[in-house]
């Protein structure tokens, strides 16, 4: 039987359609089998990926553990740290401040010691000056102590000449005594010969009128009152004895100036009066032995 042609059409497109949605179904089918396998592909990948990605995540977390425990260790380290960083602020403050009081007190003391040095310095200038003072004086002493050693070595001279003519003068004396024994021994009765003997012996004694000459006179009188008894035996006459008793004054003379030569010496060295006076009567002493 034959189709009509609207049927064939109706046929005709719907084989087509059928061809075209089997062509589909088939396409769907191939893109569904690949995506099957991109699936299949996927999830090995992901199990893959999951399991590398499980294990980074292990690390991770371990990393993550040992990153606690790090910054738990750097915490506790960083409180230890700001502690100690605390105390040795504090401390250095102390310090510091400690420091800073005992450069006030070296300031001050260094201030101190510069007024104690600038007076030590003007009391060294004033010993300076002093000590130019005293060495000028101790030179003008060795100057005097120089002037009066040779005076004393000049005096000591005169003295020397002194002792030679009181050894003189009491030769002179034990002549005089012999002179005055034989007088009152012979008793002569002329009267000038007397006379002219008084004036001779009393000239020395207004000469020198001190204390050697009366101490020796009055020995002289008491040795010839003893030894009146006694006979002469050296025969003089008038005038050798008068030229003998002149002689002694004049000796006489020269001792009471030399004397008074010793007086100004010893005013000179500050000797005391008493002093002088035991000196002489040493003096006086010594020649009365020496007459006896």
């Amino acid at each position: 039987m034959d189709i009509p042609p609207i049927e064939n059409q109706k046929t005709m497109q719907g084989v087509e359609d059928i061809n075209y949605w089997r062509e589909k179904a088939e396409e769907y089918k191939r893109n569904w089998e690949t995506e099957r396998e991109d699936f299949r592909d996927f999830q090995i990948s992901s199990k893959e990926l999951e399991g590398e990605l499980e294990t980074q995540l292990e690390v991770a977390e371990k990393k993550n553990d040992e990153l606690r425990a790090a910054l738990e260790r750097l915490s506790i380290e960083l409180e230890n740290t700001t502690s100690r960083y605390e105390s040795t602020t504090a401390s250095q403050n102390r310090q510091l401040t400690s420091l800073q009081e005992e450069l006030n007190n070296l300031k001050s003391e260094k201030a101190q010691q510069q007024v104690y040095i600038r007076k030590l310095e003007q009391t060294n200038d004033d010993l300076e000056r002093s000590k130019r003072t005293a060495l000028a004086s101790v030179e003008d002493f060795e100057n005097s102590v120089n002037k009066l050693i040779e005076r004393n070595a000049l005096l000591e001279g005169e003295l020397d000449e002194k002792q030679e003519l009181l050894e003189s003068v009491q030769r002179l004396k034990d002549e005089v005594r012999d002179l005055n024994q034989e007088l009152v021994v012979r008793r002569l009765p002329t009267t000038n010969e007397a006379t002219s003997v008084e004036p001779v012996m009393d000239d020395p004694e207004k000469v020198s009128k001190s204390t050697i000459e009366a101490s020796t006179q009055t020995a002289n009188i008491k040795e010839v009152s003893a030894r009146s008894s006694l006979p002469s035996s050296l025969p003089l006459n008038p005038s050798t004895r008068i030229g003998a008793l002149n002689l002694v004054g004049e000796l006489l003379q020269k001792v009471g100036q030399l004397e008074a030569n010793f007086a100004n010496v010893c005013r000179c060295y500050d000797v005391s009066p008493a002093k002088v006076a035991k000196l002489n009567d040493v003096i006086v002493a010594s020649s009365t032995a020496n007459g006896v």
